[in-house]
């Protein structure tokens, strides 16, 4: 570890638990045979606290930035490790509320007579929908059926072989 990076790291110890020279006993370099001088044993420490040097994952998180074709396996899992699909976005009671909305619809509406409904009219129902939400009624679960109208124009739009996959 250069020297410069032992001295940051050593101060940002210093600062993040607030020690001045009297509270040394609660730095975790306390054990070391003197924290101002590096060595093997010091930067042991360091890199055992840090697990890298700060600096020095601050680089890496720039390089991981420039390559352009970085994938998940290779990208770092934390704290926001990118996946093919962001399931973990989508909120679970939110889609349950749309799963259960479906369902109650398909016993309305038997035999996926929403497929036979076009896209723009599907649109243009959850448009009402976000509208009645916006105007303060709470009388419906106008945003779930909103999310549903969108999800038929989607999917009928896709049927046609409309739209982006």
């Amino acid at each position: 570890m250069k020297s410069d990076k032992y001295k940051a790291a050593r101060d940002l110890i210093c600062q993040a638990r607030n020690i001045f020279d009297d509270d040394c006993e609660c730095c975790p370099l306390y054990n070391a045979d003197n924290c101002y001088e590096q060595t093997a044993e010091s930067e042991k420490i360091l890199l055992a606290f840090f697990g890298k040097h700060p600096a020095e994952e601050e680089e890496t998180e720039k390089e991981e930035c420039r390559r352009s074709d970085s994938s998940a396996k290779s990208a770092k899992p934390y704290p926001q490790d990118t996946e093919e699909d962001e399931y973990r976005y989508i909120d679970a009671n939110w889609l349950e509320a749309v799963a259960r909305g479906l369902t109650a619809g398909a016993k309305k509406h038997p035999g996926e007579t929403w497929r036979q409904i076009p896209p723009e009219e599907h649109a243009a129902r959850a448009m009402r929908h976000l509208n009645l939400y916006r105007a303060g009624d709470r009388k419906d679960t106008h945003l779930i059926n909103a999310a549903m109208r969108c999800m038929m124009a989607y999917a009928t739009e896709k049927a046609r072989g409309e739209g982006q996959a």
